[in-house]
């Protein structure tokens, strides 16, 4: 607290100076204002906690896949369209969210064509039958956009049964 009453954040370090002596201690004490990194850091927090907003309550299923195809993060709408709670989802692999024969059109690395080997192309998209794990499948759209400096992947799930039943 200041002089004037003012509450203040600070960081406080001590440096023992010489050698310890039983009877004696010496040491430099160091007070660092981290009033303005608080400050930062909830701007930082609600500025996640609108992004997150902003995710879940997209219409579009969106989900964030690590560079192996595995499921790291969903919004809402992915979970609706999967029928399944958003934590159920985390850990899946994208071939456990399509069809075999959907997940035969992601592109391998390998050449052996596991769906378990995928890497896809810079922003492709696919139409593919997508499958929930009751086991009901659907038809979709899927855009698959990377994420190069964090090694990172993004699915983009678009239901187009409608589409499919006016055609």
């Amino acid at each position: 607290m200041t002089p004037q009453g003012q509450i203040r954040w600070v960081a406080n370090t001590l440096q023992p100076l010489g050698q310890p002596d039983p009877e004696l201690l010496l040491a430099r004490g160091v007070l660092r204002d981290i009033g303005d990194r608080r400050l930062m850091l909830a701007a930082l927090a609600d500025a996640e906690d609108r992004l997150q907003v902003l995710l879940d309550n997209s219409g579009t299923a969106i989900v964030l896949l690590t560079a192996e195809g595995r499921v790291i993060e969903a919004n809402r709408t992915a979970a609706k369209l999967f029928d399944c709670p958003c934590p159920s989802l985390l850990g899946w692999h994208m071939a456990d969210l399509l069809t075999e024969t959907s997940a035969e059109l992601l592109p391998d690395r390998t050449g052996t064509k596991s769906a378990r080997d995928w890497t896809p192309r810079m922003c492709e998209r696919l139409e593919i039958v997508a499958l929930r794990p009751n086991t009901d499948t659907f038809p979709a759209e899927l855009t698959i956009t990377p994420i190069p400096e964090q090694g990172l992947w993004t699915a983009v799930f678009a239901d187009i049964s409608e589409r499919r039943a006016l055609q």
